[in-house]
């Protein structure tokens, strides 16, 4: 857990050169994002893409 907290610290001060509290929590929804992406090897990109071309379900 301390790892990632280390490593979603430094992606948010490298990307954003620090931020505040108000919107912090988006950002750790997008690293987490990122990151699931990642550890299953799919590219981010192709995903969005994918995300926006999928039916909505009413």
């Amino acid at each position: 857990m301390l790892i990632f907290a280390k490593q979603a610290s430094k992606w948010i001060n490298n990307t954003f050169h620090g931020l505040g509290p108000k919107h912090l929590q988006k950002y750790l929804d997008e690293f987490s994002y990122r990151q699931n992406l990642s550890s299953k090897n799919i590219p981010i990109f192709a995903h969005l893409v994918q995300l926006c071309f999928k039916p909505a379900c009413y």
